[in-house]
């Protein structure tokens, strides 16, 4: 999985992290509750970023996953999330 980080200032990172994935097998696909067959899984490609500030004993994030709103099925007949994001703030207690 290739990854990339970047220093952008001194307490200001960037991650960027992409993979590719080629399952093997096949899963029951269904429509209106009917079942159309079994289907290959097809091959898929995630990207995702995280930008985050680090300061002391706390680091404030946003971080955003499947950024090309790829549509894939990882287990079964489960559709798995299309493009999604969290903002969030770490406290580390000593």
């Amino acid at each position: 999985m290739p990854q990339a980080d970047f220093h952008l200032a001194q307490r200001l990172s960037f991650h960027l992290s992409y993979r590719w994935q080629d399952r093997v097998g096949n899963y029951e696909a269904f429509e209106g509750g009917k079942s159309l067959g079994q289907r290959a899984y097809k091959p898929y490609s995630l990207l995702d970023a995280r930008l985050n500030w680090e300061a002391g004993s706390w680091n404030a994030f946003i971080e955003g996953n499947n950024l090309l709103n790829i549509t894939y099925y990882d287990h079964g007949n489960i559709p798995q999330p299309g493009f999604w994001y969290r903002i969030g703030v770490l406290f580390r207690i000593r």
